[in-house]
């Protein structure tokens, strides 16, 4: 789901990626972690998807709107509301944060696999920081009259 951003795409891609995995089985050599040798075909093949499909779009301006998060104002922001807030980014953002955050790609290297410069790298997982910093200080923002019948009422 981190790279597809819809729930349809993310289950495609994890059946493409065991196929994958299940047809290069013999290609593993077990010097290495067979988790991380399947996260990197795992990954791998979410970039092809996303190749193929065009589905990476590198912007400059994102309605935040489209990356609002509903939760309840006495939550606290847990993985899965930050997962929905990767999800929502958009796709270029969404998959530059991925590969370097989640992934521990350089900019440099994630500059070679999307086909683009390593500043643009940086610039979008700025973007992609910023936006995400704002979502969750708007999601943790609890008005001060909760806060204060919580005290009273606590």
């Amino acid at each position: 789901m981190r790279y597809a951003g819809q729930p349809d795409d993310a289950n495609d891609l994890l059946h493409d990626s065991m196929i994958v995995i299940y047809t290069k089985i013999n290609q593993y050599d077990e010097r290495g972690d067979f988790t991380g040798w399947a996260i990197r075909i795992t990954v791998n093949t979410a970039l092809q998807w996303l190749r193929r499909n065009k589905k990476i779009v590198f912007t400059d301006e994102v309605d935040e709107r489209k990356l609002r998060v509903v939760t309840d104002a006495s939550e606290t922001l847990n993985e899965k509301a930050l997962l929905q807030m990767i999800a929502r980014l958009p796709s270029g953002y969404r998959t530059v944060f991925n590969l370097f955050a989640v992934e521990g790609y350089s900019h440099a290297e994630i500059g070679e696999i999307l086909g683009i410069s390593e500043s643009t790298s940086r610039s979008q997982f700025a973007r992609a920081r910023a936006l995400l910093q704002k979502q969750i200080k708007r999601e943790n923002a609890i008005p001060e009259e909760i806060k204060l019948h919580e005290k009273i009422s606590g």
